[in-house]
């Protein structure tokens, strides 16, 4: 980014300039969003008055709402540096800077900005967002208290103060802040959308519901609104009509970071066609466990007469090779030489299926259990622990890249609680050095396991040879539950979707038990309810 440079002009020397008239002829156009006129008009203004700012700042502004941001940001570089003192065209540049994700640049630009007009609230605004991307909330909330005390009406203000709040986990203030953005600006469809995640957050899901209906009606074309509506419908129980709205997960133009990319296959994408003689790769999608999950959907796919091929990660291959369903089971890459009528994702099949609470496959046990592998766990840890004791494999964290392992994991010390029960052997399911380290640390006593565990027939055979696995919401439970083996799973207040609100059992896995959050962040309630389960354990 370039310094801005205060020139000195006079009267002498004053620039050539577009007339008033000709300045309120194309603000007039690009307020009333004719951008194909306004963006003519703007060129004319810019080759007549090269090195006068006016032509270049609406130019770039033009071009940014065409989506051509690289000659946006051309224009507008050009718009400030032919005017240094003009606020709202170095506050343009750098909102420019930060849609392109340089933040760094954006950041001066809009320092620069407020230093030459502290009164400039929409300046105030957009380093707030700069700085929220740059994880400074702290300095964020202040930029969007100070726009919003020179333009209390500033509805994108208060959104954006409102998503800050969020990040932060203060969902009650969040959502006065996405009132008063509604408020200012009734249509403000992100704002209902996200004031329907908040109330999500608090337990108000029909209020919810409302909220992310009214986003949609006002944008039917609202990705994440569509997503999040289909996650608060399925966690409601409303399975069809939210399998319908998920469907906006695989759009081209959603931008959620765990989407799948749509592969490049010869073969079609499955969308409901005859599979009688044709065969059907179901292909990885996002984690381990919505692929143990959603594989039992081969079942249907095989009373189709399709033949059923799977695309799984290494970790998955041997384990999928268990299932009956499935004709062959592929490595990554594979998928690009092997021959095959069909694709689909895995969790796209409920929706085809047409799946609801009272159709839904609950088909276990679906994996099996290597018998070598499970022979040698038996005989390890009959080595291991006293014959009479409980076995109980631990499992307290998830993947740490999940977006809300901060909120499904649980800190291992927070497990001390239990160790105060007789006649129990903890095990360790949990795979890393930091785990291992951890372990020594426990009043547990933990048996670390980690060195035996290569993938997840190891974990399955070692499961096969205990009495229970307790553990949070990650990918073991699903292993577990496919093998139809004990499982106690430590979900949230507002758990993922799958596990439904206000019951104990699983619709997906016979042998779980689940054990809720009573309100958000209580692992203490939860963990003494299994305490007071396992000391009526027999």
């Amino acid at each position: 980014m370039k310094k801005p440079l205060l020139n000195k002009s006079s009267k002498k020397n004053a620039m050539p300039a577009p007339t008033p008239s000709e300045v309120n002829a194309l603000a007039a156009l690009y307020n009333q969003k004719n951008y194909a006129e306004a963006h003519t008009v703007a060129r004319e203004l810019t080759a007549r008055f090269p090195q006068h700012g006016f032509g270049w700042k609406v130019l770039g502004a033009v071009l940014q709402a065409q989506g051509h941001i690289d000659d946006s940001l051309a224009a507008k570089q050009k718009a400030a540096d032919l005017s240094p003192n003009d606020a709202e065209a170095w506050s343009n540049l750098g909102n420019t800077y930060q849609e392109k994700n340089r933040l760094e640049e954006a950041l001066k630009c809009l320092q620069y900005a407020v230093r030459i007009a502290p009164t400039l609230a929409v300046a105030h605004n957009n380093l707030g967002i700069t700085l929220e991307k740059l994880h400074r909330l702290d300095e964020a909330q202040t930029c969007y208290k100070t726009a919003l005390q020179l333009r209390p009406d500033y509805a994108e203000a208060h959104y954006n103060y409102g998503v800050t709040l969020q990040k932060l986990a203060r969902y009650e203030e969040a959502g006065q802040r996405y009132r008063l953005a509604i408020d200012y600006n009734p249509n403000h469809a992100k704002a209902h959308s996200n004031l329907g995640l908040v109330l999500k957050h608090l337990s108000q899901f029909d209020r919810s519901a409302k909220y992310f209906a009214r986003a949609i009606e006002l944008d039917p074309h609202f990705i994440d609104a569509h997503y999040n509506f289909a996650l608060l419908l399925m966690l409601m129980g409303e399975l069809k009509a939210g399998w319908a709205q998920y469907q906006w997960f695989y759009h081209p133009n959603n931008t959620n970071p765990s989407k799948p990319n749509p592969p490049a296959l010869q073969a079609k994408q499955w969308q409901g066609e005859s599979l009688q003689g044709q065969t059907i790769l179901i292909h990885s999608e996002q984690g381990f466990g919505d692929m143990i999950q959603f594989v039992r959907y081969a079942q249907h796919l095989k009373a189709q007469g399709a033949i059923v091929w799977v695309l799984v990660t290494t970790p998955l291959v041997a384990l999928f090779k268990t299932i009956v369903w499935v004709d062959r089971v592929l490595e990554n890459g594979e998928q690009h030489t092997a021959q095959y009528d069909f694709w689909v994702f895995p969790l796209a099949l409920p929706y085809w299926f047409q799946t609801t609470l009272e159709n839904l496959p609950c088909n276990v046990p679906y994996l099996s259990v290597n018998a070598q592998k499970s022979a040698w766990w038996q005989q390890w840890l009959a080595s291991q622990t006293p014959a009479a004791n409980k076995k109980i494999a631990l499992v307290w964290a998830g993947n740490p890249v999940h977006s809300n392992d901060a909120n499904r994991s649980i800190a291992l010390a927070e497990f001390a609680c239990l160790s105060t029960l007789p006649h129990i052997t903890w095990i360790s399911l949990q795979l890393g050095d930091k785990a291992r380290a951890q372990c020594l640390e426990s009043p547990l006593n933990i048996l670390d396991v980690s060195d035996y565990i290569h993938d997840f027939t190891d974990s399955a055979a070692l499961l096969a040879n205990v009495d229970l696995l307790i553990s949070v919401d990650s990918s073991p439970v699903h292993l577990a539950g496919a093998l139809n083996l004990p499982v106690w799973t430590l979900i949230t207040a507002v758990p993922d979707w799958r596990w439904l609100l206000g019951r104990s059992n699983s619709v997906w896995y016979q042998s779980m038990r689940l054990f809720r959050q009573p309100q958000r962040g209580d692992w203490g309630s939860v963990l003494r309810e299994v305490k007071k389960a396992l000391e009526t354990l027999s």
